[in-house]
């Protein structure tokens, strides 16, 4: 069950973090660095929600951790459209998604403990 609560914390940690307005977060190191963020992010939670999905008996793990993963990149992008100086993009929740589908990937090929 613990994964469940890393996932739990990890959205928060999101919503916290798309919480900030956009120039706090200064320069980006190269160009498109957000998009590594995303990927990163999101790779993490969907990665936390398929490790707990044993523990949940879910009948189709990635999707379901893929879908959840989606859906809240879909909701922060969301959320982002009302924090000052940040926006929604389309292209984040791409990245946000593929993260997950990434994430699920290497996820599947450890073992794993109910």
């Amino acid at each position: 069950m613990i994964w469940g609560i890393a996932a739990l914390v990890q959205m928060v940690v999101i919503w916290v973090l798309s919480s900030r307005p956009g120039s706090s977060y200064g320069e980006l190191p190269f160009p498109h660095a957000d998009k590594l963020v995303h990927l990163v992010l999101f790779g993490a939670l969907a990665f936390c929600w398929h490790r707990a999905s044993f523990a949940l008996k879910w009948a189709r793990p990635v999707l379901m951790s893929i879908a959840i993963t989606s859906l809240w990149g879909a909701i922060d992008e969301w959320h982002q459209f009302y924090v000052p100086l940040r926006g929604a993009r389309w292209a984040d929740w791409v990245f946000d998604t593929l993260g997950a589908v990434l994430a699920v990937s290497v996820s599947r090929r450890l073992p794993t403990r109910s």
